[in-house]
C-alpha cells in the first residue's frame, strides 16, 4: 500500500513539456530547454518575443528557436 502511495506521488511530480531549441544560423543546436519557460527564464527574454520567434521563425538576438519535442520535466 505504501509503495503504491509513494508510486502516485511521483507521477504528479513529472508532466510532459514541449521542448524549446535554440540554434545558431548554421542550424546547430547551441541550447536546449525543457520547456518554453525554461527558455524565457534563461535567456530573460518575454513570452510574446519567444512566441514571435518560434511562429515567425525568426532571429532573435541571432538565435532561431524551435520545439523540439516533448521531454518530461519534473515538478518540485
Amino acid at each position: 500500500h505504501r509503495d503504491l502511495h509513494l508510486s502516485i506521488r511521483r507521477q504528479r511530480q513529472m508532466c510532459i513539456r514541449e521542448g524549446v531549441g535554440q540554434y545558431d544560423s548554421e542550424n546547430k543546436l547551441i541550447r536546449s530547454f525543457a520547456c518554453k519557460y525554461d527558455c524565457i527564464r534563461g535567456l530573460k527574454m518575454s513570452d510574446k518575443t519567444l512566441a514571435k520567434a518560434l511562429d515567425n521563425k525568426t532571429l532573435y538576438n541571432g538565435y532561431y528557436f524551435r520545439y523540439t519535442g516533448s521531454k518530461l520535466k519534473f515538478i518540485e
